[in-house]
């Protein structure tokens, strides 16, 4: 039993010092490596297909620049009203999210899963050698995962929240990649969260989405007035809007890969509904915007609703071990 209770965290690499090995001679973050050196030599096999395609669309471009340009110079300022949008800082600040807190909750699920028990350690195994974890790992597609396990744990992390701790830690070491990352159980206090609810959590996105360091070209100007203040009131709607809005912003070579973690925690009567909608746009934009774009949603026990909008496919089963 020895061999089971080392822990997941040990030495490896720079990115994965902290990781121990798993029960066989493969640790997690061989795992995760070996695909991600996949999933990159692909991508940039995509890339090389952009670029061939990008010299069509350059010269697509130049010829609607120059027309554009006409119409600029028969447009004078007096013509002209232009609105201006919220600035970052207004943004963030009508959000109640701090940029600092995604790296704050990333950091405590990874110290907390140095305790993870025999059993959490034999699951992370499982859910490591499934085929779908491996596939959506290594996809250069748009795809979803839906990861859940037959037996609830009481804890507010689980296997599953230190495998989606690592994925986002790992995803945040390369460039290329914008990783987001949010655990439901790690917002349910209201003394910590104005809305730790599905409105909580795309706020949170949306904070991390603007404040990544591969992307400061946002453009705020499609936040009207009234999307504004329903971002003050955490309205769906206006949440959903603000962050399909910057999503599609991001060029066509962008590589997302969100994860939400511990849907349990967001399943209750009065929180599912929220849930099920923006999870509903979540999985609606994968595959819809200019990007690659992969969702990664794990849950610990069962999902009774939420899981019901991924396809069949999407959902893989962590039995208990």
């Amino acid at each position: 039993m020895q061999e089971e209770n080392r822990s997941l965290h040990g030495r490896v690499g720079e990115v994965s010092r902290q990781i121990g090995a798993l029960e066989d001679q493969s640790t997690l973050v061989d795992i995760i490596n070996g695909f991600l050196d996949n999933f990159y030599h692909q991508c940039q096999l995509l890339l090389q297909q952009w670029e061939r395609g990008g010299e069509v669309i350059a010269r697509q471009h130049a010829q609607t620049n120059q027309q554009l340009e006409r119409i600029r110079r028969a447009i004078t300022p007096e013509t002209v009203i232009r609105r201006q949008g919220p600035t970052f800082q207004q943004l963030v600040h009508v959000l109640r999210v701090s940029p600092d807190t995604a790296a704050q909750d990333l950091q405590w699920i990874l110290q907390e899963g140095t305790s993870l028990p025999a059993r959490g350690q034999r699951q992370a195994n499982i859910f490591m050698e499934t085929e779908q974890f491996h596939a959506w790992l290594a996809s250069t597609e748009p795809c979803c995962l839906f990861a859940q396990e037959d037996t609830a744990d009481d804890g507010l992390i689980s296997a599953l929240s230190l495998i989606s701790g690592l994925i986002s830690q790992t995803m945040q070491s390369h460039s290329a990649v914008l990783s987001l990352h949010y655990a439901c159980g790690l917002h349910t206090d209201r003394y910590r969260d104005a809305y730790p609810d599905a409105q909580g959590m795309l706020q949170h996105l949306i904070v991390q989405l603007l404040s990544a360091p591969q992307y400061r070209m946002f453009s705020l100007e499609f936040v009207d007035e009234a999307m504004f203040e329903g971002l003050r009131n955490a309205n769906m709607d206006a949440l959903c809007a603000v962050f399909e809005g910057l999503l599609y912003q991001l060029p066509h070579r962008a590589i997302v890969v969100m994860v939400v973690d511990g849907l349990f925690f967001y399943e209750t009567e009065e929180k599912v509904k929220g849930m099920c909608d923006a999870m509903s746009m979540l999985i609606h934009l994968v595959g819809k915007t200019n990007c690659l774009v992969k969702l990664l949603v794990t849950n610990s026990g069962m999902s009774n609703y939420v899981r019901k909008g991924f396809h069949e496919e999407e959902v893989v089963w962590i039995a208990d071990a």
